[in-house]
C-alpha cells in the first residue's frame, strides 16, 4: 500500500513537473503491475489515466501514448489500448497503458 503511494505520488510530480504537460486534463492516475509468469520475473505493468475531458479533451485525444522508466531502463513508449478506453462519467474517460517487463533479478525497482 505505501509503496503504491508513493509510486502515484511520483508519477504525479512526473507529470507536474515537464512544461510541456499541461495537466489540467490529468484528474488521476494509477499504476499497477501483476505477475504473468511463475518461472520469471515477468510483469504486466499499467498505467491507467483518469483524464478530464471538458476542460482538456483536445490534450486527453492526444494522449495516444506514455513513457516508462523502469530503473534505469526507458524511456519505454507504450501505446494506448484503444479497446478500453470509455468514458466513466463526469467528464472523465480512462486511457490504460500496459506493456510487458522482465526484470533482471529479484529486488526493488521503481516504475
Amino acid at each position: 500500500m505505501r509503496s503504491s503511494i508513493r509510486s502515484v505520488l511520483f508519477l504525479l510530480f512526473v507529470l507536474l513537473a515537464f512544461q510541456r504537460a499541461h495537466a489540467t486534463h490529468v484528474r488521476a492516475g494509477e499504476i499497477t503491475a501483476k505477475r504473468i509468469s511463475t518461472t520469471s520475473l515477468t510483469y504486466e505493468i499499467t498505467f491507467t489515466g483518469y483524464f478530464d475531458v471538458e476542460g482538456g479533451k483536445p490534450a486527453a485525444d492526444s494522449q495516444d501514448d506514455v513513457k516508462f522508466f523502469v530503473n534505469n531502463d526507458g524511456p519505454i513508449s507504450v501505446p494506448r489500448d484503444k479497446s478500453k478506453l470509455r468514458n466513466i462519467g463526469n467528464n472523465t474517460t480512462i486511457n490504460v497503458y500496459t506493456f510487458v517487463y522482465t526484470f533482471p533479478a529479484p529486488g526493488r525497482f521503481q516504475i
